[in-house]
């Protein structure tokens, strides 16, 4: 008895009822602004590095996760991270991990250069976040 045609028939069939990705895969997106800013004064903060902290928890989050917060804060960085509301210890799932994004700051003669290291998939936030920065101070061109 020859089975092909019937396993040829079952294969086809299954491959059609498969789902498609209509989406691409996040990717890791590097942006660079620079400020005018003031040079910061001995034992200051960096006042654009504090703005990025302040400015975080407004940013876009997605509904299943809280909202954006400073952690691993040093002199010129900042590591912004987004968890999620409810963690299922029952599954592997990405969506049990923190979303998170780098800034970087380097000032000198007047003038901060931000950078901003993040995934695709967030970049709503990252959008977010420059637009405020660029309202409180003035983006070089």
């Amino acid at each position: 008895m020859n089975n092909l045609p019937a396993v040829l028939a079952l294969g086809l069939f299954l491959a059609a009822c498969a789902p498609t990705l209509n989406s691409t895969a996040p990717v890791q997106i590097t942006t660079s602004v620079s400020y005018a800013t003031q040079p910061p004064k001995a034992g200051e903060d960096n006042s654009v590095l504090a703005a990025i902290v302040a400015i975080a928890p407004t940013a876009p989050h997605e509904p299943t996760r809280q909202p954006w917060r400073a952690e691993d804060i040093e002199r010129n960085s900042v590591v912004l991270r987004s968890n999620p509301n409810t963690v299922a210890n029952t599954t592997f799932s990405l969506a049990n991990y923190p979303q998170e994004m780098s800034w970087n700051v380097i000032s000198a003669g007047g003038i901060t250069t931000v950078t901003a290291t993040h995934s695709s998939a967030y970049a709503a936030a990252v959008s977010d976040i420059f637009a405020k920065l660029d309202a409180k101070f003035i983006r070089m061109k």
